[in-house]
């Protein structure tokens, strides 16, 4: 038996992404396939659109989750790609500008 090769972080983060996306395909060719079987007068599979619907909101916010994860490690890292916005230092810069404006005009 030989042992896996231990992929490397980057490569694992990129694995997780891929996983959680291929989770919400998934759900959402489930949805499909109930939706098709309620056409073709199989109303048993209306029990389990809501069922699905769950499940969506879960692999969506999971996906959501594991970019978000993946670009905060990437930012604390310094290693956002060329043309990709670090949003919440823009924020932050955004909310300290404001700030000292409004200082300023209390101190005026």
């Amino acid at each position: 038996m030989t042992a896996k090769k231990i992929p490397r972080q980057d490569e694992q983060d990129t694995y997780l992404i891929e996983i959680a996306r291929r989770n919400v395909i998934r759900v959402i060719k489930a949805i499909d396939q109930a939706l098709d079987d309620v056409e073709a007068g199989e109303t048993a599979a209306l029990s389990d659109i809501p069922k699905y619907l769950t499940e969506l909101r879960k692999a969506m916010q999971t996906a959501m989750d594991e970019r978000k994860r993946l670009d905060e490690q990437k930012r604390k890292e310094g290693q956002l790609g060329a043309g990709e916005i670090d949003f919440e230092a823009a924020r932050n810069e955004v909310l300290d500008r404001l700030a000292r404006l409004k200082k300023s005009q209390i101190s005026d």
